[in-house]
C-alpha cells in the first residue's frame, strides 16, 4: 500500500505531468477565444433562413419544441454568364454543348455530402445550373454550414425529411434534386417520400445501398465511427492542439451524420424508386467507389449512368476539382434534367462510360479471391493468415487492395493491426510457454542464446519503448526482442503497452505509404510487365522502399543498409545456393558425361559417399591415426549421444580431468557429424561442458584446443592417370586456404556491438558476431584493445578466406601427400580427396612440413575454400570451382569402373534430411 502511494506521490511530482497540465490549460484558452468563422455567401447568391420542424428518422419529433433553424442558400436563374473567369470558362463549355437558353423550369435543389461548408461548396456548380436558368437552393444540412446544430438527428434519414418541409414552406410544389456524397441519401428518401415533389433525382458520387459502404457491414462501419469519435472528438480534448482541430462541436458534427444514418433499408427503396435518376460518379473517385455506382445502377430501374473521367470532387472545379469534371459534370446534369422539367418525361434506363474501368492492382490475397461480397471478418482472416508468411509484404499487399477499392480501408487497417498484434503476441507466447527450450528451436537458436538472454533483460528493463518501436523499424530484430521478452517475462504490461503503440504507429504509416506510391509505381511496371508480374514487381519495390526507411532511421540500421547492398556485388557472402547456381551448367555437364552421383565413389575408405554428408569426424580422424599420423592429429574422445545429458557430461567431464593428452581447460566440444562450425563451443570450464551436453543430443567431440594462432585448410586430391589403379596415382596440394580470425579494436567511445557494424568486412556478418558476443555487445572496449571475435575457421561463422597457395612448400606438400596416402578407412579402404584443418604457432615451422596439427579432416563434400578469398575475380572464382569438380568426377568415374557404387539420389537426399532434422546446439559457434 505504502509503495502505491509513493508512487502515485513520484507521480503527481514529476515536472513532465504540470508542464503539460499547463499547456492543456493554455490550449483551452486560445481555443475559446478562437471565435469560429460565420459561414459565407458565395458571390452573386443569396442566404435566407427558415424555420422548420424538428425532424427524426421517422417525422416531426413529436410534442412541442421551438422550431430547427435552417439556412439556405440560393441563385437566381441569370440572364448572363458568371463574370469569374472560371466560371466563365464552364459555362461557355456547357452552353456550346447544350444549346439551351433560360426559361420558366422547376428549381434545383443541391444537397452537399459531409463534412461540408454547407450550401457554399456548390458555389462553383451552382451558378452553371443557375445560367442555363434554374433557380437553384442549396440548403446547410444539419452538419453544416449557417443552419443549427440541435437537430434531434443528422441522418439522411431525417435531412430528406427537412428539405421536403423546406420545399413547402418556400411554396416549391415540384424540384429537380441533386444529392452529392452524403446528401445522396437524403435525395434518395425524399424520391421515396414525395415521388410526385421530386422531377428528377441526380446522384453525384452518392452513397447508397450500405453494401456499397465500406466494409458493406452495418455494424463494423459503426464500429469504424465509434473508434473515429474516440480518436476524433474525445482525444482531442486531453491534447493541446490550440484550436487547431476545431471546438468538439466542429469535430462531432464530422461524424454524426454517419453514426445517425442506417443505410440498410436502401437497398428496397433503390429497388421500389420510380423516380428519373441520374447517376453521375467519377471512375477515379476514392471515397465512394465506382463499382457502387453500377450496383446502385443495377437496382434503380429508371436510371442512367455515366462514368466520367473523374474523383469524388467533381462539382468543386479548381484548384480542389478539375474544371473538365465540373464542365462535364453540369452539362451532363442539365441535359438529364432539362428531360424531365414537365411531368411524364421519358423514363430511359442507360449507361455512357466515358471512363472504362482499369484493370484491377489484384483481387487475391493469399490466393483467395476478394470480392465485393467478402465478409470483413474473412479478409481480416486472410489478411491474418498471410502475415504469418509475411508481415510487410501482406501490409504492402493489403495498401493496394485498398487503394484499387478491393478492401475496405477500415478492414483493412484493422486486419492488419489485429495479425500484427497477434503475431507479436505469438512471439512472446513462444517464449513465455516454452521459457529457455524454445532456445533450442531451429528458427531461435540462431537469433538468442543464453548468454544474450542477460542483455535482452538489461535492454527490456532500460529501454523497452526503443527496443520494441526499433524491431519494427530494423529487419531482424522483432524475433529475438519478442522471444527474449516472452522467457524473462519483465514488466510484461509495460511491453504490451509499446507493442500496441508501435503497432498502431507503424501499420497506418506502411498502408498510408503504400496507398500513396504504390499505384504509382504499380503503373510504372504495367508500361514493362503485363498481368500478374506487374503486381508482383510493384510489390518487392514498394517493400524495398520501406526497408529502405526502415534502415535509414539508425545508425545501425544504415550500417546494415550498406551490407546488404554490398552482398548484391560481392560473391563471397552470397548464399550457398545463388554462389553455386552460375556453376550449376557445368556440373550438370559432368553428370550427364559420368553419372549424377558417380563423385560419391571417391574415397573408398570413408563412409556416406566418401564423406558426403552425415559422415562421423572423429571416423576419419581415426582412419589419418591407423595410417600413422597420430601425432599431427589433435587427440579427441567421443561421446556418444542416446543417454542422458547429465551422464554425457559426466564422461566428457571425467575424459577431460583422466586423459592428460586432452590438455586440461580449454577443450573444444563439436558434434561428430558437424557441417561448418555449426554446434563448435570453446568450453573453458565445467559449466560449459554441462551446460553444452544439455543442448547437443548428438555424438560429440571433445578435442585438445589448439591455440594457433594460425589456420590453414589444405585439400589435397590424387593426381589422375590413364592406367593403373587409383590407389597408385600421386596426389598434389589441390587448393590452399588461409584463414584471418575476425576482430575489432577498441576506440573507447564505441560499443562493441558498434565497431562490428561500422566495420566495412565485419558487417557482412554482423549477425553471427552480435549472435556471439551477445553478452558483450553493449561494453565499451578500451582504445586499442583488441577484442577477438571467433576462433572458428569457418568462412559461415565469420573467418576471412584467402588463397595459400604460396605458403605450400615442397616440404609441407610432400607431408600432407605422406599424411593423405596414408589414410586407411575402417575397412582399409583409402583416402582419394579431402581437405584438411591444420593450425599451427610457427609458420616457419609450418613450411619446414613440421609444428602443424589437424583439427579435422572432410572427404567429398569439401570446398576449395579459397575460390571466397575476397581478393580474387569472379572468373578465378569459378574456374578453381570447375577445376574442383572436374578432378572429383574424374576420381569417381576411374574408382566406378574398379567396381564402386556410387551413393544414390535417394540416399543422398535422406541423410540430409537426417543430418538437418533436430539439429540442436548453437547454429553459431564461439
Amino acid at each position: 500500500m505504502l509503495n502505491g502511494w509513493a508512487g502515485l506521490l513520484k507521480f503527481l511530482k514529476a515536472r513532465w505531468l504540470w508542464l503539460y497540465v499547463a499547456l492543456l490549460v493554455f490550449s483551452n484558452v486560445v481555443a475559446w477565444r478562437r471565435l469560429p468563422t460565420a459561414p459565407q455567401t458565395p458571390p452573386g447568391a443569396q442566404r435566407f433562413e427558415l424555420a422548420l420542424p424538428r425532424m427524426t428518422d421517422a417525422g416531426p419529433l413529436a410534442g412541442r419544441h421551438e422550431p430547427y433553424r435552417m439556412s439556405v442558400v440560393s441563385w437566381k436563374a441569370a440572364q448572363a454568364p458568371p463574370l469569374d473567369s472560371v466560371l466563365a470558362r464552364a459555362w461557355t463549355s456547357v452552353r456550346d454543348r447544350l444549346g439551351a437558353g433560360p426559361g420558366p423550369r422547376p428549381p434545383i435543389i443541391l444537397l452537399h455530402g459531409c463534412p461540408s461548408g454547407g450550401g457554399a461548396d456548390f458555389e462553383t456548380f451552382a451558378p452553371l445550373l443557375a445560367a442555363a436558368g434554374y433557380d437553384v437552393y442549396a440548403p446547410d444540412l444539419p452538419s453544416s454550414g449557417a443552419s443549427g446544430r440541435d437537430a434531434p438527428s443528422y441522418s439522411v434519414a431525417a435531412s430528406g425529411r427537412l428539405v421536403l418541409a423546406a420545399m413547402q414552406q418556400l411554396g416549391i410544389p415540384r424540384a429537380h434534386v441533386l444529392g452529392w456524397s452524403q446528401g445522396g441519401g437524403a435525395g434518395l428518401v425524399m424520391a421515396s417520400l414525395a415521388p410526385d415533389k421530386v422531377a428528377s433525382l441526380t446522384l453525384l458520387a452518392s452513397i447508397g445501398t450500405q453494401e456499397t459502404e465500406g466494409s458493406g457491414s452495418y455494424f463494423f462501419e459503426h464500429f469504424k465511427y465509434r473508434v473515429g469519435h474516440t480518436l476524433l472528438v474525445a482525444l482531442p480534448e486531453v491534447l493541446p492542439h490550440f484550436g487547431l482541430l476545431g471546438s468538439r462541436a466542429t469535430r462531432w458534427t464530422l461524424l454524426r451524420p454517419f453514426l445517425d444514418s442506417d443505410l440498410r433499408p436502401m437497398r428496397s427503396l433503390m429497388e421500389s424508386l420510380r423516380t428519373p435518376t441520374l447517376i453521375l460518379h467519377g471512375r477515379h473517385d476514392f471515397l465512394v467507389p465506382a463499382w457502387g455506382a453500377e450496383e446502385h445502377a443495377r437496382r434503380i430501374v429508371p436510371s442512367s449512368l455515366v462514368m466520367l473521367d473523374a474523383d469524388h470532387f467533381i462539382p468543386l472545379g479548381p484548384p480542389m476539382g478539375k474544371l473538365e469534371a465540373l464542365t462535364d459534370g453540369a452539362a451532363h446534369t442539365l441535359a438529364f434534367i432539362a428531360q424531365h422539367d414537365e411531368p411524364g418525361g421519358p423514363l430511359v434506363r442507360s449507361a455512357a462510360i466515358l471512363c472504362p474501368p482499369e484493370a484491377h492492382i489484384t483481387k487475391k490475397l493469399g490466393g483467395v479471391e476478394i470480392t465485393h461480397g467478402t465478409p470483413w471478418w474473412a479478409i481480416i482472416g486472410l489478411i491474418f493468415a498471410a502475415t504469418m508468411v509475411s508481415e510487410d509484404l501482406t501490409t504492402i499487399t493489403v495498401g493496394l487492395l485498398i487503394a484499387s477499392q478491393s478492401i475496405d480501408w477500415g478492414v483493412g487497417l484493422l486486419g492488419c493491426l489485429i495479425a500484427i498484434f497477434l503475431g507479436d503476441l505469438s512471439l512472446w507466447l513462444l517464449g513465455r510457454i516454452l521459457g529457455r527450450r524454445v532456445l533450442s528451436l531451429p528458427f531461435i537458436r540462431g537469433a538468442i542464446t543464453e548468454k544474450s538472454l542477460v542483455k535482452w533483460g538489461e535492454v527490456l528493463d532500460k529501454h523497452t519503448g526503443k527496443a520494441v518501436m526499433l524491431s519494427r523499424f530494423l529487419p531482424g530484430t522483432r524475433l529475438p526482442t519478442f522471444v527474449a521478452a516472452g522467457i524473462l517475462s519483465r514488466r510484461s504490461h509495460i511491453f504490451f503497452m509499446w507493442v500496441a503503440l508501435a503497432a498502431f504507429l507503424w501499420t497506418p504509416f506502411l498502408l498510408a505509404i503504400t496507398i500513396i506510391v504504390g499505384p504509382s509505381v504499380l503503373e510504372v511496371f504495367k508500361s514493362v510487365f503485363h498481368g500478374p508480374w506487374a503486381i508482383v514487381a510493384a510489390i518487392i519495390v514498394m517493400f524495398l522502399v520501406l526497408r529502405l526507411v526502415g534502415y535509414e532511421t539508425t545508425e545501425m540500421g544504415r550500417d546494415r543498409l550498406k551490407a546488404d547492398l554490398r552482398r548484391f556485388i560481392t560473391p563471397e557472402f552470397w548464399p550457398a545456393w545463388i554462389f553455386y547456381l552460375p556453376f550449376v551448367p557445368g556440373f550438370l555437364w559432368m553428370a550427364l558425361r559420368r553419372g549424377l552421383m558417380t563423385f560419391s565413389c571417391a574415397n573408398p575408405g570413408v563412409p556416406a559417399g566418401g564423406g558426403l554428408i552425415g559422415e562421423s569426424k572423429s571416423e576419419l580422424l581415426q582412419g589419418l591415426e591407423r595410417g600413422g599420423a597420430r601425432d599431427h592429429v589433435l587427440p579427441h574422445i567421443l561421446v556418444r549421444g542416446g543417454v542422458p545429458a547429465e551422464e554425457r557430461a559426466a564422461r566428457a567431464l571425467a575424459a577431460v580431468a583422466g586423459t592428460p593428452e586432452l590438455g586440461g581447460y580449454p577443450v573444444i566440444l563439436k558434434p561428430d557429424q558437424g557441417f561448418r562450425g555449426y554446434g563448435v563451443k570453446l568450453a573453458r570450464n565445467e559449466d560449459d561442458v554441462i551446460e553444452y551436453f544439455r543442448v547437443m543430443t548428438r555424438d560429440v567431440i571433445v578435442q585438445r584446443y589448439h591455440p594457433g594462432p594460425g589456420e590453414l585448410g589444405v585439400l589435397w586430391a590424387r593426381v589422375p592417370r590413364d592406367q593403373g589403379p587409383v590407389d597408385s596415382w600421386p596426389g598434389e596440394v589441390f587448393s590452399a586456404t588461409g584463414k584471418d580470425f575476425p576482430f575489432v579494436t577498441g576506440d573507447g567511445k564505441h560499443t562493441l556491438e558498434l565497431l562490428i557494424w561500422n566495420h566495412p568486412r565485419l558487417r557482412m556478418q554482423a549477425d553471427v558476431f552480435t549472435t556471439r558476443m551477445s553478452d558483450r555487445l553493449d561494453s565499451v572496449p578500451a582504445a586499442g584493445e583488441r577484442v577477438s571475435l571467433g576462433i572458428a575457421g569457418n568462412h559461415c561463422q565469420g573467418t576471412k578466406f584467402y588463397d595459400a597457395m604460396p605458403a605450400i612448400t615442397p616440404a609441407l606438400a610432400e607431408r600432407i601427400d605422406a599424411i593423405a596416402r596414408s589414410y586407411r578407412g575402417a575397412g582399409g579402404g583409402a583416402l582419394d580427396f579431402g581437405r584438411f584443418d591444420l593450425r599451427f604457432t610457427s609458420p616457419e615451422e609450418l613450411a619446414r612440413g613440421a609444428g602443424f596439427a589437424i583439427v579435422e579432416l572432410n572427404g567429398t563434400s569439401s570446398e576449395s575454400t579459397s575460390m571466397y578469398d575476397p581478393a580474387k575475380s569472379v572468373w578465378w572464382t569459378y574456374g578453381l570451382l570447375y577445376r574442383h569438380w572436374a578432378r572429383l568426377f574424374r576420381i569417381g568415374a576411374a574408382r566406378r569402373r574398379q567396381g564402386a557404387r556410387p551413393m544414390s539420389l535417394g540416399a543422398l537426399v535422406a541423410a540430409w534430411r537426417a543430418h538437418r532434422r533436430n539439429r540442436p546446439g548453437p547454429l553459431v559457434s564461439d
